[in-house]
């Protein structure tokens, strides 16, 4: 048996060789080795479909991380011009003529003080008649250019008292007079006609003021805008007229901000409450602030 099966072996080994001599079978094998080497279809597919994963993956990541960077960016915006749009607003309001405020529509109206000083002698009732005013030397830290053409205001207790002419609490100053001895000789002040005040301030503090400003929030909808207006004149009624000097202050207001006044009492001085509610990109930030403003009367 074990001689049959080595020349069974032998003969199939030879059947082997011999059809290889034919060249068929070489060329099958080498066939088989050269396309290992490639890709299939399939393969060529699944690689495909996994780099177009991987693409998008990185895409998305991509446009993830610049979407937070674009929102950082909007929020930062929101936050700086509101920062100063407040800042701004608490400053004049601050340095504003006492219970000067008053909201029209959405607008918030103040008078700015230019100058202040303490009075010794106005013309008020039952006295006559007077185009002379004269105000301590050692309160008056400005120049007679600084003061000159503007309106002297004494006692402003109503925001009518500083835009209604028929109120008789402002006048225009038309000369300025210095004395020479400033520590010891009042200073005089001749307005444009002989008047008489409406009444006296219970501290002689007399303003000088001439222009107001106007903060307003235009716009439609839940897209306004903080505008800042100064006013060159008011009617008879006390209506702005005037304005100029438009400047956007900020942007992205929604439909819920607005101003609100609290006139001073015997507790507190005015305060003014402002409520600024922005929103971008689906991002709300609200600021509500409350203004004292220190003046008195």
């Amino acid at each position: 048996m074990l001689i049959r099966f080595r020349q069974s072996r032998s003969i199939k080994n030879k059947s082997t060789y011999a059809s290889l001599s034919k060249g068929g079978p070489i060329k099958s094998a080498n066939l088989k080795g050269y396309c290992s080497k490639g890709f299939t279809l399939i393969e060529l597919v699944v690689a495909m479909v996994l780099l177009g994963i991987l693409s998008v993956g990185v895409s998305s990541f991509l446009q993830f991380g610049s979407q937070i960077y674009a929102d950082a960016t909007a929020r930062d915006q929101i936050l700086s011009s509101a920062r100063f749009a407040i800042e701004r607003l608490n400053r004049e309001l601050r340095a504003s003529l006492p219970n000067s405020s008053r909201i029209t529509n959405d607008c918030l109206e103040f008078m700015p003080i230019k100058a202040s000083a303490i009075y010794v002698d106005i013309p008020v009732s039952p006295d006559s008649a007077s185009d002379k005013i004269t105000i301590v030397p050692a309160s008056t830290s400005v120049s007679s250019a600084d003061i000159i053409s503007l309106n002297a205001i004494v006692y402003p207790v109503a925001a009518d008292d500083v835009y209604l002419k028929s109120n008789k609490k402002f006048y225009p100053i038309d000369i300025v007079t210095y004395s020479s001895d400033p520590t010891n000789v009042p200073h005089t002040l001749t307005l444009e006609d002989s008047v008489l005040f409406a009444e006296e301030s219970a501290t002689n503090r007399i303003y000088f003021i001439d222009d107001s400003v106007m903060y307003c929030i235009e716009g439609s909808g839940d897209n306004k805008n903080l505008i800042r207006y100064d006013v060159t004149d008011h009617s008879n009624a006390g209506e702005p007229l005037g304005l100029t000097n438009r400047a956007v202050m900020a942007e992205f207001l929604m439909n819920s901000s607005g101003f609100s006044t609290n006139g001073a009492n015997l507790q507190r001085n005015a305060i003014v409450s402002v409520r600024l509610h922005f929103m971008r990109l689906f991002e709300e930030i609200v600021f509500d602030n409350e203004i004292q403003v220190p003046n008195v009367p």
